[in-house]
């Protein structure tokens, strides 16, 4: 980005008014100061992110009365961009909620036209309640009293085995009747098994999958499992290889971190039996698995250099992401959240052990694509499932449409007689996608990422009852802000600022002039019209001086 310059000298009739429409600087365009001094500035419902000077900042406040000295083309990007508009009404927030109900209208289109044909899921996702473990946080279990049910359950085993068969059954055979799916997939239909910690169902699960391979053995089955991995025996082990699961499992961090978080109800660390799962399974197997995923309770304890020893236990890539939900009350926590996040990720660049999927990672992609599309689900999980998967929770026959995770979300499968093909089980996830997309609408409209964030994942953002977390929204603004520092210049920095003084000085800012005396030149009688030089965050330069 170059820095706004002057023309060549002419005379006053350079600023003779041209024929331009009214343009008008957005009430939602929210800016963020470079290392350099420039100005990262954005729609914050349509986040193109576009690069320029103060002076040039400066400039917008004062449209249109100076529309003039704006060149043509740089009006046209800035419109593009949605930092003006013209006309009468700032359009920018009512175009973004629509795109959001036409989002949900979509989904009810597909749900109907689903039901009304007796159309196939794809995938089902069979979990449980119990846990064999106490984690200091039980993302799972958050905001009730989930803890100490998931230790009850996980010693009762309640499970209704026969209520479980007659689903997979129902699954089955519809995916049988329906053919092979016409999307290039090599398999006819996915099951997934997900916890709490679903070994502790093992009898089930084995069940489920002996029943399917042998009287659905015509269809081509893909199983995969997400386990805490410290149930995971060698006997265990040789079932799932001989039924090619592929397994996910779970590591928070390292040993030593892994160890204060990740422990059994009585007490005591799990690390080392967890590392015994994954080698019974790599025997089994012969799979290498490279890859975890784990959740970081305490960022002030992390140490990178152990965190990149362990592809010593044969690993090459994890799925970390900092726990914000138990720091509700506490904004900075989330803030130093996203910077350890994205300093993580920054660092292991060019490691053998790397970082991969995280939420910085979509946000710098986010900044470099510069081409919002209006509301959309940030996490598959919210978007499209109506269609494609059903989640059933094994112990409270509790079904839904959306993540597993998310418990509200869900509807007795009593309630729907049981059957797949019942409406009241989208009735329920419907009802929770509504709620959820009114809280944005009602309560995150003045968000400075309201269009990056839009309710984000229960974990990050808007919690799994649809209620505002203080810390996963400092983190999602957070994340935005080091997304845009690391696409202009390769690094972060740490921020400890809140939204209102780091991204929303539009007015202070507007107010400091780059100009030797101070007063407006930026069309005075007698000088020259100034062109003005923005770059987008694709690279674009819209004008230059």
């Amino acid at each position: 980005m170059t820095a706004a310059q002057p023309s060549p000298a002419a005379d006053s009739s350079d600023c003779e008014p041209a024929v331009y429409p009214e343009y008008r600087l957005s009430r939602h365009v929210r800016q963020y100061e470079l290392d350099d001094g420039q100005l990262a500035v954005w729609n914050a419902f349509w986040p193109t992110v576009t690069v320029m000077s103060r002076v040039a900042r400066r400039a917008l406040d004062k449209l249109p009365a100076n529309r003039s000295v704006w060149p043509a083309e740089t009006l046209q990007g800035l419109l593009d961009a949605r930092i003006v508009y013209t006309g009468a009404e700032d359009p920018y927030e009512r175009q973004f909620f629509e795109t959001a109900d036409r989002w949900l209208a979509r989904i009810d289109r597909d749900a109907a036209k689903f039901y009304k044909q007796g159309a196939v899921y794809r995938h089902l996702v069979l979990v449980n309640s119990g846990c064999n473990l106490g984690c200091s946080y039980c993302v799972s279990y958050y905001g009730d009293d989930g803890r100490e049910m998931a230790k009850r359950d996980a010693l009762r085993g309640r499970v209704r085995e026969a209520a479980v068969m007659n689903i997979v059954e129902q699954f089955l055979n519809r995916v049988r009747n329906a053919g092979s799916p016409d999307n290039g997939d090599d398999y006819d239909c996915h099951i997934t098994f997900n916890g709490g910690e679903i070994l502790l169902r093992w009898d089930t699960v084995k069940r489920v999958m002996e029943y399917a391979d042998e009287k659905y053995a015509d269809l081509k089955i893909k199983y995969g499992m997400n386990t805490n991995a410290t149930l995971l025996t060698p006997e265990i082990a040789e079932v799932l290889a001989a039924h090619d699961v592929r397994v996910s499992v779970s590591i928070d961090g390292y040993k030593e971190l892994h160890d204060k978080s990740r422990v059994y109800h009585a007490g005591g660390g799990t690390f080392d039996r967890v590392i015994e799962g994954i080698e019974n399974y790599r025997k089994a197997s012969g799979e290498p698995m490279y890859g975890y995923q784990g959740t970081v309770e305490n960022i002030d304890d992390f140490d990178q250099e152990k965190f990149f020893r362990m592809e010593g236990h044969g690993f090459a890539t994890a799925r970390l992401a900092p726990n914000v939900l138990d720091h509700g009350e506490n904004p900075q926590r989330g803030r130093d959240a996203a910077h350890w996040e994205a300093r993580l990720v920054i660092e292991s660049q060019g490691r053998r052990m790397g970082v991969g999927a995280t939420e910085f990672e979509r946000r710098v992609e986010k900044v470099a694509a510069g081409k919002p599309n209006g509301f959309r689900a940030n996490c598959g999980g919210f978007d499209g499932m109506t269609t494609r998967a059903l989640t059933v929770n094994m112990d409270s026959m509790q079904a839904g449409h959306i993540c597993s995770f998310s418990s509200p979300a869900t509807t007795a499968m009593g309630t729907a007689e049981h059957q797949l093909d019942h409406e009241a089980v989208w009735a329920g996830t419907r009802r929770y996608l509504a709620e959820r997309l009114d809280v944005v609408k009602n309560t995150c409209t003045g968000c400075s990422v309201v269009g990056v964030c839009q309710g984000g994942c229960v974990y990050t953002a808007l919690d799994v009852y649809n209620r505002k977390n203080p810390a996963g929204c400092a983190y999602q603004r957070a994340l935005w802000r080091h997304a845009i520092d690391f696409h202009e210049t390769g690094h972060v920095r740490k921020l400890t600022s809140s939204e209102e003084d780091a991204m929303s000085l539009r007015v202070a800012a507007a107010q400091t002039a780059e100009t030797d005396s101070g007063e407006d030149k930026t069309c005075a009688p007698g000088s020259a019209a100034t062109p003005v030089a923005l770059t987008t965050a694709d690279g674009r330069t819209i004008v230059s001086a």
